[in-house]
Protein backbone atom coordinates (compact mmCIF):
# COMPACT_ATOMS: atom_id res chain seq x y z
CA UNK A 1 0.00 0.00 0.00
CA UNK A 2 1.38 3.37 -0.91
CA UNK A 3 -0.02 6.92 0.37
CA UNK A 4 -0.04 10.60 -1.33
CA UNK A 5 -1.56 13.49 -1.99
CA UNK A 6 -2.05 15.02 -5.55
CA UNK A 7 -0.61 18.43 -6.16
CA UNK A 8 -1.32 20.71 -8.99
CA UNK A 9 2.28 19.75 -10.10
CA UNK A 10 0.99 16.31 -10.63
CA UNK A 11 -2.17 17.62 -12.44
CA UNK A 12 0.08 19.23 -14.84
CA UNK A 13 2.27 16.25 -15.65
CA UNK A 14 -0.63 14.01 -15.59
CA UNK A 15 -1.97 16.58 -18.81
CA UNK A 16 1.11 16.56 -20.20
CA UNK A 17 1.49 13.04 -19.88
CA UNK A 18 -2.01 12.52 -21.26
CA UNK A 19 -1.93 14.84 -24.63
CA UNK A 20 1.70 13.70 -25.24
CA UNK A 21 1.59 12.53 -29.05
CA UNK A 22 2.86 9.22 -30.12
CA UNK A 23 5.72 8.71 -32.99
CA UNK A 24 3.06 7.60 -35.00
CA UNK A 25 0.51 10.34 -34.61
CA UNK A 26 3.67 12.75 -35.19
CA UNK A 27 4.47 10.93 -37.87
CA UNK A 28 1.04 10.91 -39.50
CA UNK A 29 0.52 14.50 -39.24
CA UNK A 30 3.75 15.45 -40.42
CA UNK A 31 3.28 13.47 -43.61
CA UNK A 32 -0.09 15.30 -44.11
CA UNK A 33 1.57 18.68 -43.75
CA UNK A 34 4.45 17.89 -45.60
CA UNK A 35 1.97 16.88 -48.52
CA UNK A 36 -0.01 19.88 -48.13
CA UNK A 37 2.96 22.08 -47.97
CA UNK A 38 4.53 20.39 -51.46
CA UNK A 39 1.32 20.75 -53.37
CA UNK A 40 1.35 24.75 -52.40
CA UNK A 41 4.98 24.94 -53.44
CA UNK A 42 4.01 23.49 -56.70
CA UNK A 43 1.25 25.88 -57.22
CA UNK A 44 3.39 28.92 -56.65
CA UNK A 45 6.15 27.80 -58.63
CA UNK A 46 3.84 27.04 -61.76
CA UNK A 47 3.88 30.80 -63.57
CA UNK A 48 1.02 29.69 -66.05
CA UNK A 49 -1.56 29.23 -63.25
CA UNK A 50 -3.74 31.93 -62.54
CA UNK A 51 -3.39 34.36 -59.52
CA UNK A 52 -6.35 32.22 -57.70
CA UNK A 53 -4.21 29.20 -57.70
CA UNK A 54 -1.80 31.26 -56.39
CA UNK A 55 -3.72 31.95 -52.96
CA UNK A 56 -4.16 28.10 -53.14
CA UNK A 57 -0.36 27.69 -52.49
CA UNK A 58 -0.29 30.24 -50.07
CA UNK A 59 -2.82 28.62 -47.86
CA UNK A 60 -1.88 24.92 -48.57
CA UNK A 61 1.48 26.17 -46.98
CA UNK A 62 0.41 28.63 -44.52
CA UNK A 63 -3.19 26.89 -43.28
CA UNK A 64 -0.88 23.37 -42.32
CA UNK A 65 1.63 25.06 -40.33
CA UNK A 66 -1.19 26.99 -38.71
CA UNK A 67 -3.07 24.10 -37.55
CA UNK A 68 -0.20 21.83 -37.08
CA UNK A 69 2.33 23.73 -35.26
CA UNK A 70 0.38 27.26 -33.78
CA UNK A 71 -2.81 25.82 -32.50
CA UNK A 72 -1.54 22.67 -31.08
CA UNK A 73 1.93 24.98 -29.54
CA UNK A 74 -0.83 27.12 -28.02
CA UNK A 75 -3.24 24.26 -26.81
CA UNK A 76 0.23 23.35 -24.66
CA UNK A 77 1.51 26.31 -23.40
CA UNK A 78 -2.35 26.34 -21.82
CA UNK A 79 -2.45 23.00 -20.70
CA UNK A 80 -0.61 23.92 -16.89
CA UNK A 81 -3.03 26.50 -16.52
CA UNK A 82 -5.75 24.47 -17.52
CA UNK A 83 -4.64 21.69 -15.23
CA UNK A 84 -4.13 23.97 -12.21
CA UNK A 85 -7.90 25.65 -12.35
CA UNK A 86 -9.28 21.94 -12.40
CA UNK A 87 -6.93 21.02 -9.49
CA UNK A 88 -8.31 23.63 -7.44
CA UNK A 89 -11.81 23.35 -8.70
CA UNK A 90 -12.01 19.82 -7.78
CA UNK A 91 -12.64 19.12 -4.16
CA UNK A 92 -11.02 15.80 -3.25
CA UNK A 93 -8.26 16.36 -5.32
CA UNK A 94 -5.40 17.09 -2.80
CA UNK A 95 -6.87 14.31 -0.09
CA UNK A 96 -4.88 12.08 1.03
CA UNK A 97 -5.16 8.78 -0.43
CA UNK A 98 -4.52 5.34 0.12
CA UNK A 99 -3.35 2.63 -3.16
CA UNK A 100 -3.28 -0.78 -2.32
CA UNK A 101 -3.56 -3.56 -4.62
CA UNK A 102 -3.40 -7.41 -5.30
CA UNK A 103 -3.30 -9.44 -8.68
CA UNK A 104 -6.90 -8.92 -9.27
CA UNK A 105 -7.76 -5.42 -8.42
CA UNK A 106 -6.23 -2.05 -7.11
CA UNK A 107 -8.09 0.20 -4.82
CA UNK A 108 -8.68 3.69 -3.92
CA UNK A 109 -9.56 5.22 -0.51
CA UNK A 110 -9.26 9.09 0.39
CA UNK A 111 -11.83 10.53 3.18
CA UNK A 112 -14.45 11.40 0.31
CA UNK A 113 -14.37 8.26 -2.23
CA UNK A 114 -13.49 5.21 -2.30
CA UNK A 115 -12.95 2.92 -5.73
CA UNK A 116 -12.31 -0.61 -5.71
CA UNK A 117 -11.39 -1.72 -10.15
CA UNK A 118 -10.33 -4.87 -11.55
CA UNK A 119 -7.50 -4.37 -13.24
CA UNK A 120 -9.64 -5.30 -16.62
CA UNK A 121 -12.02 -3.03 -16.40
CA UNK A 122 -8.63 0.31 -17.13
CA UNK A 123 -9.55 0.39 -20.99
CA UNK A 124 -5.55 2.03 -21.13
CA UNK A 125 -2.23 2.93 -19.36
CA UNK A 126 0.58 5.21 -19.90
CA UNK A 127 3.84 5.98 -17.60
CA UNK A 128 6.62 8.12 -17.77
CA UNK A 129 9.36 9.20 -15.36
CA UNK A 130 6.88 10.84 -12.53
CA UNK A 131 3.68 8.99 -13.02
CA UNK A 132 1.72 5.75 -13.73
CA UNK A 133 -1.80 6.95 -15.51
CA UNK A 134 -4.33 4.41 -15.33
CA UNK A 135 -7.70 4.95 -17.72
CA UNK A 136 -11.17 4.45 -16.54
CA UNK A 137 -12.31 5.37 -20.14
CA UNK A 138 -10.64 7.39 -22.37
CA UNK A 139 -10.59 11.00 -20.80
CA UNK A 140 -10.83 10.11 -17.34
CA UNK A 141 -7.58 8.14 -15.32
CA UNK A 142 -6.12 7.40 -12.17
CA UNK A 143 -3.16 9.56 -11.34
CA UNK A 144 -0.28 7.48 -9.18
CA UNK A 145 2.65 9.47 -8.80
CA UNK A 146 5.82 7.67 -8.67
CA UNK A 147 7.36 9.58 -6.09
CA UNK A 148 4.63 7.90 -3.40
CA UNK A 149 6.64 4.57 -3.55
CA UNK A 150 9.43 4.73 -0.85
CA UNK A 151 11.20 1.76 -2.40
CA UNK A 152 11.90 1.79 -6.19
CA UNK A 153 11.78 -2.16 -6.16
CA UNK A 154 7.87 -1.92 -4.90
CA UNK A 155 7.60 0.81 -8.03
CA UNK A 156 9.05 -1.56 -10.32
CA UNK A 157 7.33 -4.44 -9.59
CA UNK A 158 4.24 -2.42 -9.47
CA UNK A 159 5.11 -0.78 -13.14
CA UNK A 160 5.31 -4.53 -13.68
CA UNK A 161 2.09 -5.67 -12.79
CA UNK A 162 0.29 -2.71 -14.20
CA UNK A 163 2.15 -3.74 -17.74
CA UNK A 164 0.78 -7.28 -17.30
CA UNK A 165 -2.59 -6.49 -15.85
CA UNK A 166 -3.62 -3.14 -18.35
CA UNK A 167 -3.34 -3.03 -22.65
CA UNK A 168 -2.08 0.14 -23.96
CA UNK A 169 -3.71 1.46 -26.67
Amino acid sequence: MIQFQLTAQDWVDASRLHHRWTLNTWLVRGAGVGMLAAAGVLFLSNDNLPAIMELVGASFISLPVTFWVVLPALYLLSLPMRAKQLFRQTRAAGDLTAVSWDEDSITFAADAWHQKSRWQDFVNRREDRKLFLLYINALQYRIIPKRAFNDTSVASAFGDLVQSKVRRK
